[in-house]
């Protein structure tokens, strides 16, 4: 039997880019070694948070033990756009704490929409 060859991010990228997607979720079946595999890719950060959830889902759904199910996504990966959200969120959390001691929730909502018009 071949080795288990899994769907790298790569080729969610290029269907991305190839069919103007900006989300793909790849759900593959290998009979071999009687695996579901699953890919997600998304083109910026929130849409890779996004495609990672309905992977999550998914295999949550699919698999008997989900702790066992295989998933590549580039959201978990060490990648630019992933440290930039995780930043972005801990920056997000960081201003929350600050409005909840002044009691002014609209200047979060207005600096969490310019965070996400910038990251676009």
């Amino acid at each position: 039997m071949a080795d288990y060859v899994p769907v790298p991010v790569s080729v969610a990228k290029e269907v991305a880019e190839r069919c103007d997607k900006q989300i793909i979720i790849i759900l593959a079946w290998n009979r071999p070694s009687d695996m579901c595999h699953l890919t997600s890719y998304g083109e910026s950060p929130t849409e890779k948070d996004t495609a990672a959830a309905f992977a999550d889902k998914l295999r949550d759904m699919l698999a008997d033990d989900p702790s066992a199910a295989t998933v590549f996504e580039d959201f978990r990966e060490p990648t630019e756009a992933a440290k930039t959200k995780a930043e972005r969120d801990q920056f997000l959390a960081c201003i929350k704490a600050i409005i909840d001691q002044t009691g002014d929730p609209e200047i979060h909502t207005l600096i969490e929409q310019m965070l996400n018009k910038s990251l676009k």
